[in-house]
């Protein structure tokens, strides 16, 4: 494996760069996505972060940016809070 500076020859990597890539690499560089399915109303639980713990429903999936608006009880009020998906969890 060689890294290519931005300009001038490929340098091999080190050791250590190696050992921390080579997983990216491996079933020719595609990583797999964890599959995750969320439906529009479902109810979430936020799974990290300040708003960690609260519940809300979904109002809008975004799949192909695997974003997530779900709206929130905040301060009495309803609010629109985006998410990754990794960041929420079913409920």
């Amino acid at each position: 494996m060689y890294f290519l500076p931005g300009r001038g020859k490929p340098i091999p990597l080190s050791v250590d760069d190696r050992r921390i890539i080579q997983p990216f690499f491996r079933n020719f560089g595609i990583t797999p996505l964890v599959p995750l399915e969320f439906d529009e109303n479902a109810l979430v639980v936020v799974k990290q972060g300040a708003l960690m713990g609260l519940e809300g429903r979904i109002v809008k999936v975004d799949r192909r940016r695997r974003r997530i608006k779900v709206s929130l009880t905040l301060y009495g009020d309803g609010r629109f809070v985006d998410f990754g998906y990794t960041d929420v969890g079913k409920r």
